[in-house]
């Protein structure tokens, strides 16, 4: 069970302080989807780990401190703010506020895919379907660009193909996701966890499945 707090922040962009719930203590871990959600057993500490402010949008990490240089407090005030919802901040608009943030900041196609593959989960456990759909196209997007980057790096080499085939497939692009299954039971890439992913391409394509059960409890 995910035990929560609500703490006080003081922003570092616009200086406001608000109120926000943190995680208090490690999760139990639940069941894992097959493109590695880590579930908690009870509450989903996902939609407590990025931090937005309230007033101006800036988002950050649970607990991450630090002063802000001028220019990413003029992006926020300029970017962020004008997309800040009326009512309470859902926990998938953190993730890309934070993905925006962390983009105009130089952070990589992996890292920010990451944050996007973030935000889907949180729909996925809130069963918004739409925004689901929307993230992990979003995901997809970032995802591609890795694959293009001559700067990837050699342990991504299988978890971005396979997570490429599972963004589609839980989109209904069944197609698509099998040329991504397919591209990865053709390659021949020295890696410790190739049998790992080659076996788990195999499955998704011709007998997918939800969970992973008791495969893996990492969180990516």
């Amino acid at each position: 069970m995910t035990s929560t707090a609500t703490v006080e922040f003081h922003c570092p962009c616009c200086h406001e302080c608000y109120e926000d719930t943190v995680r208090k203590t490690a999760d139990t871990p639940g069941l894992t989807t097959t493109d590695f959600f880590t579930m908690s057993a009870g509450g989903q500490s996902i939609h407590h780990q990025v931090h937005t402010c309230p007033h101006c949008g800036f988002s950050r990490e649970e607990l991450e401190e630090g002063e802000l240089m001028e220019d990413v407090r003029g992006f926020v005030f300029e970017v962020i703010t004008p997309q800040l919802p009326e009512e309470e901040i859902p926990s998938w608009k953190k993730f890309e506020f934070l993905a925006i943030i962390d983009e105009n900041l130089g952070a990589g196609p992996y890292s920010l895919g990451m944050l996007y593959l973030h935000a889907a989960w949180c729909c996925y456990d809130l069963k918004e379907k739409e925004w689901e759909k929307h993230y992990r196209k979003m995901a997809i997007e970032y995802f591609i660009m890795e694959i293009g980057s001559k700067a990837m790096d050699e342990d991504l080499i299988y978890l971005v193909p396979y997570l490429l085939g599972e963004q589609y497939r839980r989109n209904g692009e069944r197609e698509e996701a099998a040329r991504w299954y397919d591209l990865i039971m053709e390659m021949d890439v020295d890696h410790p966890d190739k049998d790992f992913f080659m076996t788990l391409a195999a499955q998704q394509k011709l007998d997918p499945k939800e969970f992973m059960g008791e495969i893996i409890h990492e969180e990516l």
